[in-house]
């Protein structure tokens, strides 16, 4: 994700309830890098307890709450108004809500985006990358609408916490 250091990196996500936490929690690993690489991360929820997003803090992370639904309508629009005000060219979706549709919104308002898959929960990805990091995606075929769309797939591009990564190894 090429940028300036000033140019923020807009990342959403949502955890709560049947969602878990853990699409959130990766995403906290990413804001850390990129911090660590003396970016402007700001993460980016329409559903996350309050706890958690206190965490996020914490960490000198940004964050911005939404009042939407997640995968809305509402939340495309507010994500890029915001994405919009703070200067984002990148935009990451970590979550099985962001469709085809609020994919192709992100695009059409000029933005970067990478989506972060699990499991091919979409069939065609309308991204500039997409990151999975299971053992089983190098062998995977990742189908995008986007030409030059760089695919981030494998356990080399697993996203660790700092906390695990402070483990010394053995």
């Amino acid at each position: 994700m090429k940028g300036t250091p000033d140019t923020p990196v807009l990342i959403r996500a949502d955890a709560g309830g049947r969602l878990g936490i853990g699409h959130v929690t990766r995403m906290v690993a990413l804001a850390q890098g990129i911090l660590d690489l003396g970016g402007r991360p700001v993460m980016v929820c329409a559903a996350c307890p309050e706890a958690l997003e206190q965490r996020i803090a914490g960490e000198g992370i940004a964050f911005h709450r939404l009042g939407h639904e997640p995968g809305s309508d509402g939340d495309l629009a507010a994500t890029l108004g915001l994405a919009g005000s703070l200067g984002a060219v990148w935009v990451v979706a970590d979550g099985y809500h962001f469709t085809e549709g609020y994919q192709q919104g992100v695009r059409n308002a000029g933005h970067r985006l990478m989506c972060v898959d699990d499991y091919g929960h979409c069939p065609v990805w309308q991204a500039d990358a997409i990151l999975n990091h299971n053992l089983y995606a190098p062998d995977r075929t990742f189908v995008t609408t986007v030409a030059d769309a760089k695919i981030l797939a494998g356990p080399r591009f697993a996203l660790l916490r700092r906390e695990f990564l402070r483990i010394p190894r053995r």
